[in-house]
């Protein structure tokens, strides 16, 4: 009988040891402040983002702070990076040069994380400079990269929500909805009640219920630009779908400098349709087609007369930054066979 009491105790002890040891590590993990860096590897240039996440789950932005440091920040575009060790590292050490952190403390996480110029890329070519980005164990100007990919267009969707309602306060209370247009893709992500979304197209969260969001590669400005056949009027063929059972009651805003420059230019302008049929393929009239290509989206969406300017944009990454950190979920990579 003793023995059999001495057994079950010793088996308790050992439970309790190791539940103890899973708890005082996942507090390790939740410990705050921290800081994570990520590198918007974007179609147009790369850009290094370093946030401190605080006790109080507040995103700061440490750098860039300055108009200087945002110059300073921006590097070339991943996709120029040569397949190659060497520049890789050169990589690495360009975009990480100019931020300097505190003597002494721990190595930043740096995530590497690609959009849609990357998307455009193929599969094989992707993932073997990423694996090179990986490889780097070396602390590099205070940084060690954790991970390095092309994230799904759903997610970047996602993580420009998340900055948008996180700086405007609206998760709690009414979250926006947002059109983000880049140079590539073009994202349209929201809260919704509804239980009939496509599993593509659907992504949980604690607290904030379900989102969905859904990213048109080659929707973005330039690819349409670029794209787009001589005619007039001009002709969009981007194959969007009728989203107006999902949103119910949102409200949208255009998400970058791009859309509010374009809603700018509907607003001032009225529709574009007659005007721009008229113009040159120039580039100094690609601001007027594409105020014009977001009517046109706008009104395929159903969305018109949703859209609001008065966006407060930081940009993707400081939702990707909260997403990471507070909610403890990984980026999701571009899936190659599947368009998201």
């Amino acid at each position: 009988m003793k023995k059999t009491y001495r057994l079950i105790l010793s088996v308790a002890c050992c439970l309790a040891f190791a539940m103890n040891t899973v708890a005082s590590s996942g507090s390790k993990k939740l410990a705050l402040p921290q800081k994570i860096a990520i590198i918007d590897a974007g179609s147009s240039g790369s850009r290094l983002r370093v946030y401190e996440i605080g006790a109080d789950s507040t995103v700061l932005c440490v750098y860039p702070k300055t108009a200087g440091e945002n110059k300073k920040s921006k590097g070339r575009a991943i996709s120029t990076v040569v397949n190659q060790e060497d520049s890789v590292k050169n990589y690495l050490q360009q975009m990480t040069a100019n931020y300097t952190s505190a003597s002494g403390s721990e190595a930043i996480p740096l995530y590497i994380l690609a959009t849609a110029g990357m998307r455009l890329k193929d599969k094989a070519t992707t993932e073997s400079l990423y694996k090179k980005m990986k490889k780097v164990k070396a602390n590099i100007n205070g940084f060690k990269v954790k991970d390095a990919m092309t994230i799904s267009g759903r997610y970047e969707g996602l993580y420009a929500w998340i900055a948008v309602n996180y700086e405007g306060k609206t998760f709690a209370s009414s979250p926006k909805g947002i059109l983000e247009m880049g140079g590539a893709s073009m994202q349209v992500t929201f809260a919704t009640s509804s239980t009939a979304l496509p599993d593509d197209r659907k992504i949980t969260r604690r607290g904030w219920g379900t989102i969905y969001s859904k990213s048109y590669l080659g929707g973005g400005s330039n690819e349409m630009y670029a794209n787009t056949p001589d005619s007039v009027p001009f002709k969009f063929n981007l194959p969007l779908e009728d989203i107006s059972p999902y949103y119910g009651n949102t409200t949208f805003l255009g998400c970058s400098t791009g859309v509010t420059t374009m809603l700018d230019g509907v607003a001032r302008a009225g529709s574009f349709q007659a005007y721009v049929g008229k113009l040159p393929r120039e580039d100094k009239y690609h601001r007027f087609m594409m105020a014009y290509y977001l009517q046109w989206v706008f009104g395929t969406l159903h969305l018109t007369g949703r859209i609001s300017a008065s966006a407060v944009d930081r940009g993707w990454t400081e939702g990707a930054a909260y997403d990471i950190v507070i909610n403890r979920q990984a980026p999701e990579p571009f899936d190659y066979s599947r368009v998201l």
